[in-house]
């Protein structure tokens, strides 16, 4: 999917008074080349073609139904269509979505730029960003710490209602979940642990999702993180998903991109992700051949 948002919805909150009705006419004028529009641009008609398609009241003063009945009634059925789905306000919410996650061998750089920042660059102020942390992974702990703490459930389940909250009152969603330096990390000493008994998502991340799909909103789900996660749940329930890995410290300007459709990256999956541990082990090939201690082919099971 070259664009996880401009396939499914517009984001614009400017066109309906100005641009969006003139672009539109204008797509549509290039798939009816004989329309009206079209032999008025080809007369050099174009001042004319453009004045009809603006709406009448663009001022603040007239009346909203006057207004709303005069725009509708200009405006073809791709347009209208178009308007049903428009953002007006985005959701950016998640542990990730404004903290920059580099992973634990990056160095710390002078500058940065979260999820969350690149989406209000990207945007400006045609769209209300609104945010909220929903979930926190950790209360203590980072790559270097012996000890890691995760957060407080309880406070994270206050954290999701508060994200809820902000969320009922936005057009789409972008989840912003995964893991961090303090919970994907290399063991180096038996006090400095890094292994895990669980691929899902850390803490209470999937009750999160399942807070944020419930609300029936668009929700497009951004993962960050520095090993696979078992998502199949949000996997089957999100309108996109995006693996971002650690994007390093233009992360979000580059998540924006791809995000709106000014970027395809066409990754390929380099890792199986599996989806419990009960799957694991995943190798190559099934057979797995076992070895004596002198190298000598023993027995291949299965």
């Amino acid at each position: 999917m070259s664009a996880l948002f401009a396939d499914m919805i517009t984001v614009s909150t400017t066109r309906v008074a100005r641009g969006h009705r003139r672009g539109a006419r204008r797509d549509s004028d290039r798939c009816d080349r004989g329309g009206k529009a079209r032999r008025e641009r080809d007369a050099g008609g174009a001042d004319a073609a453009e004045s009809k398609s603006k709406p009448r009241y663009q001022d603040a003063s007239a009346p909203l139904e006057q207004r709303v009945e005069d725009l509708l009634g200009r405006m073809t059925l791709e347009e209208k269509i178009a308007q049903l789905t428009t953002i007006w306000t985005l959701a950016v919410i998640g542990p990730h979505a404004a903290v920059a996650q580099l992973g634990g061998y990056s160095n710390v750089p002078r500058h940065t730029v979260s999820l969350l920042e690149g989406i209000k660059a990207k945007l400006g102020n045609r769209v209300r960003v609104v945010t909220a942390e929903g979930v926190r992974l950790t209360d203590k702990g980072d790559w270097n710490a012996d000890e890691v703490v995760l957060a407080d459930p309880q406070e994270n389940r206050r954290r999701i209602q508060e994200a809820v909250q902000v969320a009922q009152g936005a057009d789409a969603v972008v989840l912003a979940v995964g893991g961090s330096a303090a919970t994907s990390r290399e063991a180096w000493a038996d006090n400095h642990l890094g292994d895990a008994t669980s691929i899902e998502l850390v803490g209470e991340q999937n009750e999160l999702a399942r807070a944020l799909f419930a609300l029936g909103k668009p929700v497009v789900v951004v993962l960050i993180n520095g090993r696979p996660q078992a998502v199949a749940e949000i996997a089957a329930r999100a309108n996109a998903l995006l693996e971002g890995w650690y994007l390093g410290q233009e992360g979000g300007t580059a998540l924006a991109d791809i995000l709106f459709g000014d970027a395809n990256p066409g990754g390929k999956l380099p890792v199986t992700i599996p989806r419990s541990v009960g799957q694991l082990p995943l190798v190559y090939n099934d057979a797995l051949a076992l070895w004596d201690k002198n190298m000598k082919h023993v027995v291949e099971p299965r």
